[in-house]
């Protein structure tokens, strides 16, 4: 790590380090932290019985890299998968600074990460034990089943399991949708660690950059180049930044809130203005309303719906269907919903995205009963094949006027 007076200006604790450092004699040199292997006399007490394998990908980075690379170097289990463009030993963990005159925010990598068996000198990138091409992952759980035993099978249900949990457990800076780990975390006032914001963007329970969202996305497009190291297809900086106008009005820092009782909350937020009633006309007026759902493979599935058939304000809708329709065994396994009203000759499109419930009291199916319904389900409102789907809305995105725009309803 080298120790300018730059970046002990502006963080405190690099200015502590860098006295300390000068202070043992050390002044401009490149500090790296030893790492050396595991003693050949060290026993690890097992966790369990079998061999250990690793998949690795195109796209293994980060903590992953530095898994495979220890387990590597103490050649601990078998590597399996293509080759990974994560360099072994490297430079990491960014720093922010802000230029005093310009005013310009700027990061650099204050550490350096070499691998423990410093023997190996070409380590540009992270090579497999074993090459399988992952583009046909059925191909490479097979190998592995064939290889490595039954445990292998239990194995691929756990990862699938956890891969479809991913979205949901991983957590993104709310200011600047960087990935959010323990040693990124921004910190609150009382020097506790912030869940919801990176350091780079919140420190001391204070945002560190006055701006706007459009500001704010200009500034993260900078790192396109970053972005592209984990993808298997690079993006363009102007790809990346509409990218990050459909992600950003997402995130807490920068939605806007609409409020279904408050009509004061779009009086203050012009932007908003005229989204409730435009929601209400569509849903009221157009014929067909479009719903999808998610089925068992993790794929969207769209279908066309007659209108809904009440709404409560713009948060709640209610639409009739079959019990034993595809759809409702979507709803019934994964909740997650959307629906759309588009609006063609007027060129207004407008979706809300919430939680769909399957109900078939009785009280509920006689609510939105209508005369001439006995022509979808013979047996009148008790058909068992005549259910009620209700729609909660969380947030929405509507287009108009070549416009889109974003919001959450609380």
């Amino acid at each position: 790590m080298r120790f300018s007076d730059l970046m002990a200006m502006y963080n405190p604790k690099i200015a502590e380090v860098k006295k300390n450092w000068e202070n043992g004699g050390h002044k401009d040199e490149l500090y790296q932290v030893p790492a050396s292997k595991i003693p050949a006399d060290f026993q690890q007490p097992k966790l369990f019985e079998g061999q250990v394998v690793f998949v690795m990908g195109k796209r293994t980075y980060s903590s992953a890299g530095i898994l495979l690379t220890l387990a590597r170097d103490n050649h601990v289990g078998t590597i399996i998968g293509t080759t990974s463009t994560f360099s072994p030993s490297h430079y990491g963990e960014v720093l922010p600074y802000r230029l005093p005159n310009t005013d310009v925010l700027g990061t650099i990598s204050c550490k350096y990460f070499a691998r423990p068996d410093t023997a190996v000198v070409d380590d540009t990138c992270m090579q497999p034990d074993i090459e399988v091409n992952l583009d046909n992952k059925d191909a490479v759980w097979q190998f592995i089943v064939e290889k490595y035993g039954k445990i292998a099978k239990r194995m691929k249900c756990t990862i699938i399991e956890n891969l479809n949990n991913m979205e949901e457990t991983m957590k993104f800076c709310q200011s600047c949708g960087m990935p959010l780990t323990d040693d990124v975390l921004g910190t609150n006032a009382d020097g506790s660690k912030n869940e919801e914001y990176c350091m780079y963007c919140y420190r001391d329970g204070k945002f560190l950059q006055d701006c706007t969202m459009e500001e704010m996305i200009e500034h993260c497009a900078q790192f396109v180049g970053a972005v592209n190291e984990g993808l298997p297809n690079p993006i363009t900086k102007e790809e990346y930044i509409g990218q990050m106008k459909m992600y950003f009005p997402q995130l807490k820092r920068w939605r806007k809130a609409l409020n279904v009782s408050d009509d004061e909350a779009i009086q203050e937020n012009p932007a908003l203005a005229g989204v409730k009633e435009l929601i209400a006309q569509m849903a009221d007026s157009l014929p067909i309303a479009y719903i999808s759902s998610v089925d068992n493979e993790g794929y969207p599935c769209t279908k066309a719906m007659l209108a809904p058939r009440k709404r409560e304000s713009i948060r709640t809708f209610y639409f009739t269907t079959n019990t034993f329709s595809l759809r409702v065994a979507h709803y019934k396994a994964n909740p997650k919903a959307s629906i759309y009203f588009c609006d063609a000759k007027g060129f207004k499109g407008m979706m809300l995205r919430g939680t769909m419930e399957v109900l078939t009291d009785a009280k509920s199916k006689e609510m939105i009963w209508r005369e001439g319904d006995t022509q979808y389900y013979p047996g009148g409102v008790t058909d068992p094949n005549y259910c009620v789907l209700k729609f909660t809305a969380t947030d929405g995105r509507f287009y108009s006027d070549f416009y889109p725009r974003s919001f959450v309803i609380e």
